[in-house]
């Protein structure tokens, strides 16, 4: 499968010939280039800064877990809680709907009967939103 090269030692004679000659494999050429790459490379990093990352990566590690695992917690305890509550919630939740379609009706009949009221007395009317004091209201809805 790989080819064989024919690769000589840089001792050649005048004649092409040389001393010493041997026979290398592409792998082996390219196992040469690689580690060749590697070196260079290796050299231009610093072993200690490499040392830093690598702790600083382990710490960023440790408190991601660490947080990860408070999350985890934070969710459980979320869960159990809402599984114990929820139905309450839920029985809240209808009262207030209920109370609120209660309140629109009354708010409704009262609106009817006012212009029904309004349509049947006018003057009565007008004098009995005259003598209503709108302020004491609007300050009780603000509190």
């Amino acid at each position: 499968m790989a080819e064989e090269l024919d690769t000589q030692d840089p001792q050649e004679t005048k004649h092409g010939q040389t001393s010493k000659s041997r026979n290398v494999t592409d792998q082996e050429l390219q196992y040469s280039d690689k580690t060749t790459s590697i070196d260079k490379l290796l050299s231009l990093v610093n072993t200690e800064h490499i040392r830093d990352i690598h702790k600083h990566q382990l710490h960023i590690l440790n408190r991601l877990e660490t947080a990860n695992a408070k999350l985890t917690q934070v969710n459980k305890f979320s869960i159990h809680n809402f599984i114990k509550i929820g139905p309450q919630i839920k029985k809240y939740t209808r009262t207030l709907l209920d109370t609120k379609k209660e309140l629109d009706s009354v708010f409704h009949r009262i609106r009817i009967l006012q212009s029904r009221i309004q349509a049947q007395y006018p003057d009565h009317y007008k004098q009995a939103l005259s003598k209503i004091d709108y302020s004491d209201n609007m300050d009780d809805d603000n509190n």
